[in-house]
């Protein structure tokens, strides 16, 4: 029986295959992660993130809750030896950390004067008798509700955040405000019956991404990358269906129909996708074991994977279907 041996343009076929898969794959894992790797490095803080200092040493965290802006997070800082450690208080829906065990603060939290703790997963703890582990901070006890921990090292592994009381407003003068609406922020500042005189400043941004990627440089070459790595591999499907021609003339004097010989060749494309589409998907995961990355849902995968195969396989008839129209074996 006649074996079909595998030619060179049939593994450059699936290795450009592979490799613009590859490439799409982990574009659009690093779309989706960018967001969550930007907030992560800068500390939790977003672009709209404000450091302020004020004068003030008394304060009621009820009326700073009442006149805190809705969706807006307020951080006092209350690091020391090199601990982060942080007050929090804020109002409506807010950007919240991951959490592996328990949960987030609540509203409630705040308005009953709690003193609860929210930790990052590399954080020791004390433990009572009872089992309910607390942390302390000036000699005073916060019950942990939440671990903080996500599927890759972050700074929250060692980050403590606290319920803002009376008490630890008044053990630092440094705070951060966060939100959605920087005018709702600056309103907030500028009520002088709030914190009175306050000196401000954006947060120093240590966002690795403004290293990596300045004015988004990095999205546009991956996005040059990935189409001239897509017209390479259209190049090199037509010499593949170009190398067919005989083969495509044979079997249209042997009596198949048009329909039959294209059938078959795409047969063949796709066979040569999947292989490569296996690779592609293999690398994909090689490289999340290494940054540990949120990977794509099985929808995403399977859309992409379906959209470029049948991209692939139009181009493949459209080069295929003169060939079928008649011509002489060479």
């Amino acid at each position: 029986m006649h074996r079909r041996r595998t030619k060179p343009i049939d593994l450059m076929l699936i290795m450009m295959f592979s490799i613009s898969l590859f490439f799409i794959l982990t574009t659009c894992m690093y779309g989706k992660n960018i967001e969550l790797i930007s907030t992560l490095s800068n500390r939790f803080y977003s672009d709209n993130a404000l450091q302020f200092w004020v004068q003030r040493s008394n304060y009621d965290v009820d009326i700073l809750y009442s006149m805190l802006p809705n969706d807006t997070i307020l951080y006092n800082n209350l690091s020391s030896d090199g601990k982060d450690i942080r007050g929090v208080l804020f109002r409506g829906n807010v950007n919240k950390p991951q959490i592996s065990e328990g949960r987030f603060f609540k509203e409630e939290d705040f308005q009953n004067n709690m003193r609860l703790a929210v930790v990052g997963c590399d954080v020791e703890l004390n433990i009572r008798n009872d089992g309910q582990k607390y942390i302390l901070y000036n000699n005073k006890e916060y019950d942990v509700i939440g671990i903080i921990q996500y599927n890759m090292p972050t700074k929250l592994d060692r980050t403590v955040l606290i319920t803002s009381t009376d008490e630890n407003l008044e053990s630092s003068n440094e705070f951060i405000i966060d939100g959605p609406e920087i005018k709702g922020i600056y309103d907030f500042l500028a009520n002088e019956s709030v914190f009175g005189e306050i000196i401000a400043k954006e947060c120093d941004n240590f966002n690795i991404l403004r290293l990596i990627d300045r004015n988004n440089n990095a999205k546009f070459l991956a996005l040059f990358f990935i189409i001239a790595l897509l017209i390479n591999c259209l190049l090199i499907l037509m010499f593949w269906v170009k190398s067919k021609e005989n083969e495509i003339i044979i079997k249209k004097q042997n009596g198949f129909l048009s329909w039959q010989v294209l059938y078959d060749l795409e047969k063949e494309v796709i066979v040569r996708y999947i292989i490569s589409s296996v690779l592609g998907i293999l690398g994909l995961l090689g490289i999340n074991v290494v940054f540990k990355y949120e990977l794509l849902s099985l929808t995403e995968i399977i859309a992409i994977f379906w959209g470029i195969m049948l991209f692939y396989a139009c181009f493949a008839i459209l080069l295929a279907w003169p060939l079928t129209k008649g011509g002489r074996v060479s």
